[in-house]
């Protein structure tokens, strides 16, 4: 029992260290909250269409959301810090709302334009879609021996705990 012991807490010891030494960056996903403020603009956007008012023109753009009756009290700006683009199209619903993404050049929903999630979009741009890095499997693994190796510790104390509470009467 000591040995089994010993082992879980050197093994816990030893996946902990690794699990902290190659730990992966944590990724920027500013893709994921641009895309929760473009669900937030169509949303507004389809508010005011279902309360009879009519779709702005490109030139009013999103400040018509900022207009009485106000559907928003302040725009959002992307996560570049540039605002989100609007413009008026053929097909339904009528408009499309988007961001000029990353390199913040407006290619009309195109290159790494941000414009809704059907859309693929590059790991080398926003860190999604990527496959595992070896880093990131040592790290997941390790992770992984460390949670087991703690709970074997937690097991084994458990059981010692028992057996020394619950002695059997000697009679």
């Amino acid at each position: 029992m000591r040995r089994l012991l010993l082992v879980a807490a050197v093994t816990f010891t030893l996946s902990a260290v690794v699990t902290f030494t190659t730990a992966p960056p944590l990724v920027d996903l500013k893709i994921t909250a641009v895309l929760a403020d473009l669900g937030l603009l169509r949303q507004a956007m389809e508010t005011g269409r279902r309360r009879g008012l009519p779709l702005p023109d490109e030139f009013k753009g999103l400040s018509a959301l900022l207009d009485s009756p106000a559907m928003l009290e302040q725009l959002p700006k992307d996560k570049w810090g540039a605002e989100y683009l609007y413009r008026r199209v053929e097909a339904a619903p009528g408009y499309v709302i988007y961001s000029a993404g990353r390199n913040g050049v407006d290619e009309q929903g195109g290159g790494d334009d941000i414009t809704d999630e059907r859309k693929p979009y590059s790991c080398e741009e926003y860190g999604i879609n990527c496959p595992m890095k070896a880093d990131e499997i040592a790290f997941t693994t390790a992770s992984a021996l460390t949670l087991l190796s703690a709970l074997t510790i937690v097991a084994i104390f458990g059981g010692l705990v028992v057996r020394w509470v619950w002695k059997p009467n000697a009679a």
